[in-house]
């Protein structure tokens, strides 16, 4: 199946991380990445917790977590929906 391309004419509204690998490389480290993670409440550490439900918070429980575009229309999942259905599997 051909698509047409999609061609982008703005900048990205988030720049894109890290701006300066090499810099990035020099200062990284395993605990200070350790310490940008959330972590499980009573401890220990799950992707899916990390990725869905640490973003499900009030303030943006009401915003797209995922969006799927599907021929005949678009599915939004906030992200409160998207941690209920994680959790739900």
């Amino acid at each position: 199946m051909d698509w047409e391309t999609i061609h982008r004419d703005t900048a990205p509204v988030v720049p894109p991380r890290p701006t300066d690998y090499e810099e990035a490389r020099a200062v990284f480290t395993w605990a200070r990445a350790r310490g940008e993670l959330a972590g499980l409440p009573g401890g220990g550490l799950n992707i899916a917790h990390e990725e869905v439900d640490k973003h499900a918070v009030p303030e943006r429980a009401d915003k797209a977590a995922l969006r799927c575009i599907a021929r005949d229309d678009t599915v939004r999942t906030t992200q409160a929906r998207a941690g209920d259905q994680r959790r739900a599997a």
